[in-house]
């Protein structure tokens, strides 16, 4: 078990259909991606989408709507500089 570092991301949540788009950033807690996932690009790309997807969206009132995802690591702890321009989309 790896443990939990805190990060600030930037999120955007776009909703073509309503022509809206939410900004913002947020400082948040997440848990620390190991060593081994650190090194391996494709790892870390996994790690992004379990670890930050959910941090996304507007809540309940926009659940129903189709969204598009991005979630930007901007700065992150000590030792976990490597994460800073990690992103993360989706579509849905």
């Amino acid at each position: 078990m790896t443990s939990p570092i805190a990060i600030t991301v930037y999120i955007t949540n776009s909703y073509p259909v309503f022509g809206r788009a939410f900004m913002r950033d947020e400082v948040v807690t997440v848990d620390a991606p190991m060593a081994a996932v650190m090194a391996e690009p494709d790892s870390l790309a996994d790690w992004a989408q379990d670890q930050l997807m959910d941090l996304t969206g507007e809540g309940p009132d926009y659940s129903a709507v189709h969204g598009v995802y991005e979630i930007v690591v901007t700065a992150a702890s000590v030792g976990y500089k490597a994460l800073v321009g990690l992103a993360a989309y989706a579509e849905g």
